[in-house]
């Protein structure tokens, strides 16, 4: 085979036709089959290689996401092992997949549940906790305000976990999310774990696959029906919108509002709403 001189004259003469075969073939011969060769059991190897190195296969590689790009460091997908061990369940999204339209093999980036906990926090020490680590760290000493993350996907195993890990807990605690979905779940698999409904005007470029509809139901906290919100927290720099201040008077429930960064922010903050979610200063 070629040394990594002849590889790269060879990649030189290709960019030199066209750019975009370079690409497609980097991406097949430099990253896709490398981890199969460098990383690969005996089994996967001897599956996969034949077909990828006589070209009958082709090899896509799956790095960039929305708020990574090309930054490796920065990815967030997660690879989880299944509770047979048999294979990982990956939860996240890529864009951009070089090959990903024509290939039979995809190399995914993605952290492990290992590897996530060795992340530092950005500007502070320590390092990401687990939910039951964090749990088992506050000991019911403070209330708990736990945000649930999502690509607004189906609802599954994360909520099942979130659910199972603060069903033994002893302390105060609540969830809240922007996803109305992971909240019905959360109803549903623990009914008796207050519930908040995280939202703003949705007149930006946040999670851009959700159609317009259901960013204006989103907005108007339209699936509260559904979810039977413990309580509402919506941006501050949105207020007065008419939707959470209405929503708050009818079911008598109460109003959190985010990011408070500023005491102006605080003034308008003290005329609408019953508690705040801040950061960089003492209210």
């Amino acid at each position: 085979g070629f040394g990594q001189q002849q590889y790269l004259k060879t990649m030189e003469i290709l960019g030199g036709h066209c750019a975009s075969t370079a690409v497609f073939v980097n991406a097949h011969h430099s990253i896709g089959c490398r981890a199969l060769v460098l990383f690969g059991t005996k089994a996967q190897q001897e599956k996969w290689l034949p077909g990828l190195l006589d070209g009958s296969k082709l090899c896509a590689f799956a790095l960039t996401e929305p708020e990574a790009g090309s930054d490796a460091g920065n990815v967030q997908t997660t690879a989880t092992p299944s509770a047979d061990g048999s294979h990982y369940v990956l939860n996240g999204v890529k864009h951009y997949i070089t090959n990903g339209g024509i290939a039979d093999i995809l190399t995914v980036a993605a952290r492990t549940p290992a590897e996530l906990a060795t992340l530092a926090f950005r500007g502070a020490p320590g390092s990401i906790l687990r939910l039951d680590e964090l749990l088992t760290l506050v000991g019911g000493r403070v209330p708990l305000y736990i945000e649930i993350k999502t690509k607004f996907e189906v609802p599954g195993r994360f909520e099942e976990t979130i659910a199972a890990r603060l069903s033994t807990y002893r302390g105060p605690a609540a969830v809240m999310s922007f996803d109305h979905k992971s909240l019905i779940s959360m109803r549903e698999l623990a009914p008796d774990i207050p519930r908040g409904m995280i939202s703003y005007r949705w007149d930006d470029d946040w999670m851009p696959q959700l159609p317009q509809p259901e960013r204006y139901r989103l907005r108007n906290l339209d699936y509260h029906p559904e979810v039977a919100p413990s309580f509402i927290a919506y941006d501050i720099d949105d207020l007065p919108e008419s939707a959470p201040l209405d929503l708050k008077r009818r079911l008598a429930i109460p109003l959190l509002v985010w990011t408070v960064r500023t005491p102006e922010q605080r003034a308008r903050a003290d005329r609408y709403a019953d508690a705040i979610i801040f950061e960089g200063f003492e209210p």
